[in-house]
């Protein structure tokens, strides 16, 4: 019986040792967003946790600090660029938004009709050959910080600036 008990408890403590983290629910054919939403993300190194889930084609392409104690990540999950808002290391909202190097991703402040926007954007960017300081948006997100949220917005007239390019090519 004492035997039983010990298994049980070594069990129980090796599962703890483990905790589950976001990327457990996720199947690269199911709703990739809705698993992340409301799952803690480790904070540890990614290379551990992209290690644990190869089958994912798990990959941290980036992070920022936005409003204490909100975080910007954007992981490369089953082929396809989420990017996730966490607060205190728990997804609250993540969009799927693809880049490439003609289509860079953006983070920072843009203009729209020529006048400066307050907050922090989430862009993809058209981006060209010649060597123009700002970018038309072809998709933008407002993060809104209060919400902790992804705010859809329309991307017409917005021009953001090369230096917030997200993309290790830069766009060019």
């Amino acid at each position: 019986m004492s035997r039983s008990w010990f298994l049980v408890a070594l069990l129980a403590g090796a599962r703890i040792a483990h905790a589950g983290d976001a990327f457990d629910g996720v199947k690269c054919d199911g709703d990739i967003v809705k698993a992340l939403v409301g799952a803690k993300i480790p904070n540890g190194p990614a290379v551990d946790t992209e290690k644990r889930h190869t089958a994912l084609g798990l990959r941290l392409e980036g992070s920022d600090m936005l409003d204490e104690p909100l975080d910007y990540e954007a992981w490369t999950i089953c082929g396809s660029t989420y990017h996730v808002i966490l607060k205190k290391d728990i997804v609250t909202d993540a969009v799927k938004a693809d880049h490439s190097k003609t289509a860079p991703s953006f983070l920072g402040s843009c203009e729209q009709n020529g006048k400066p926007m307050g907050g922090t954007l989430l862009a993809i960017l058209k981006a060209n050959s010649d060597a123009a300081a700002k970018l038309p948006a072809t998709a933008a997100w407002r993060i809104d910080a209060k919400k902790a949220r992804f705010a859809a917005m329309d991307p017409a007239g917005l021009m953001c600036s090369r230096d917030g390019i997200a993309t290790v090519d830069g766009g060019k």
